[in-house]
């Protein structure tokens, strides 16, 4: 291979790189309903992230994205990012994938963005301490979410009961195999699930820790 190839395949893949960059933002700007102008502020976000981390500056945009699909705001997003950052190279995934995980995070348990590390770091050390990766962590909370938007928020009773049952598996689990299908069957029925989702509901999220412990 000359020199001249080799030449040409790297300016290639730099326009390839700003090409890929530019399509995502004009994603992104329509996703948030706005202009590429709009989104500056994001944009340059995405270029210091994309100079200064082993991620490129697409994929920051990437992960903004997913994050603007789940209904956050610029400022949110630009508030999250970092979180989601140190959280995706923590459990070792893509960005993209780990922006889908932190918004359904932050959404399910009624956490605000700002509180995005803190809810990040309780999962990313539960997938050290344990043998729970991500995809486990993944099917995990996808178990969880539908009743926990009822059963309180911030620091109520649902956030609190989901850090204990991360904490009681570390626990128990240590470093042994994690089987999240097995950990379900150890649950309470269905209808035990159902019945702490009403009584959280009913009181507005008071519900004892006995009652929500269930949902």
């Amino acid at each position: 291979m000359t020199v001249s190839t080799l030449v040409i395949d790297a300016f290639r893949n730099a326009f390839n790189i700003v090409v890929e960059f530019e399509k995502e933002n004009s994603k992104l700007a329509a996703i948030l309903g706005t202009t590429r102008e709009g989104i500056k502020e994001m944009t340059v976000a995405a270029r210091q992230l994309g100079a200064t981390t082993s991620y490129s500056a697409a994929q920051v945009t990437q992960l903004q994205i997913e994050l603007a699909k789940l209904g956050f705001s610029k400022q949110q997003i630009l508030d999250m990012e970092g979180a989601v950052l140190k959280f995706a190279k923590a459990v070792d995934t893509d960005l993209s994938s780990a922006a889908a995980f932190a918004g359904a995070a932050l959404r399910i348990f009624n956490k605000d963005a700002s509180e995005a590390e803190d809810v990040l770091a309780t999962f990313a050390i539960a997938t050290t301490k344990t043998a729970l990766d991500f995809p486990k962590l993944q099917a995990s909370l996808s178990t969880v979410g539908p009743v926990r938007p009822v059963a309180g928020g911030h620091d109520g009773p649902a956030w609190s009961a989901c850090k204990r049952r991360l904490r009681r598996q570390q626990r128990r689990h240590g470093h042994t195999q994690y089987n999240p299908e097995a950990l379900r069957r150890q649950r309470r029925p269905r209808a035990r699930i159902r019945w702490a989702g009403e009584e959280c509901r009913r009181s507005g999220g008071r519900a004892s820790e006995t009652q929500c412990r269930g949902c």
